[in-house]
């Protein structure tokens, strides 16, 4: 298990102290935010949003009124609501589950499924002759923004490509 966090964020600290209390082994991987590293390439590839535990959003100016009976939640993360104290969110994990594409093949259709909790993938197709191959050009399924989803097959579709997509 990695822990991607920076090193001066009391989230992460908070995560250290469950891991440790849980006796669960893990790799840290620091994430060094003043230098703007959670924008580079290679932690983009893990994380799409660039979010690391301690992201600060200041959403509004002032303490929220009832700001602690909402409930937030999404960017393929989990989230500490200070909207009641001083009207901010901020991040406190980073979920970096990647799903695999299952699929099922019956003489009619291909039925792909895949596991994601928090519906931040959907799956994408290309249809292309047998001389292009696959190609850059993707386009996103009919109704594969959620698993499973049925694809009928098409005999006179000479090559067709699925992939899974992060949702931003």
């Amino acid at each position: 298990m990695k822990l991607y966090g920076y090193f001066r964020s009391s989230a992460a600290y908070r995560v250290r102290i469950a891991l440790s209390m849980k006796g669960l082994d893990y790799e840290q991987v620091g994430v060094h935010l003043a230098k703007g590293k959670q924008y580079d390439p290679e932690f983009a590839a893990i994380s799409p949003q660039n979010l690391v535990p301690g992201d600060k959003f200041t959403l509004f100016s002032q303490p929220l009124t009832n700001g602690a009976s909402v409930s937030v939640s999404g960017g393929r993360a989990t989230w500490v609501n200070n909207l009641a104290v001083d009207g901010s969110i901020s991040v406190a994990t980073v979920i970096n589950i990647q799903p695999t594409l299952n699929f099922t093949n019956s003489s009619t259709n291909i039925l792909f499924s895949w596991s994601d909790p928090f519906n931040s993938f959907k799956l994408q197709a290309q249809t292309n002759s047998i001389n292009v191959g696959i190609s850059s050009i993707w386009r996103d399924y009919p109704g594969g923004g959620a698993s499973p989803v049925s694809v009928p097959l098409v005999k006179t579709n000479a090559t067709v490509f699925y992939r899974l997509v992060s949702i931003p």
